[in-house]
């Protein structure tokens, strides 16, 4: 079971061409991109996606980094989501 790939860094390209990246089972504050994405947080044209992908290329190195406030996000948006969904079932 060691050889099992695993992803530890992903970044999905939305419809609108906004940005959300995840580090290992955390997403990163998409606020902290203001500096590559502009203040929409979204892709412009296809330069700054190649600058995202190069600033990313080594969070395999640093995945267990994610800070704490990285993770109450995470936690708090699934509970948001566990939430909507339960009010749409009533």
């Amino acid at each position: 079971m060691s050889d099992v790939p695993k992803i530890v860094c992903a970044i999905k390209l939305l419809r609108d061409l906004s940005v959300q990246v995840y580090r290992g089972q955390y997403s990163v504050n998409i606020d902290s991109l203001k500096w590559l994405l502009g203040d929409e947080l979204k892709l412009t044209c296809w330069s700054p996606l190649s600058s995202l992908l190069s600033h990313f290329s080594s969070c395999d190195d640093d995945v267990g980094m994610v800070s704490v406030q990285s993770r109450i996000n995470t936690i708090v948006r699934h509970l948001q989501d566990l939430m909507e969904v339960t009010t749409a079932d009533n």
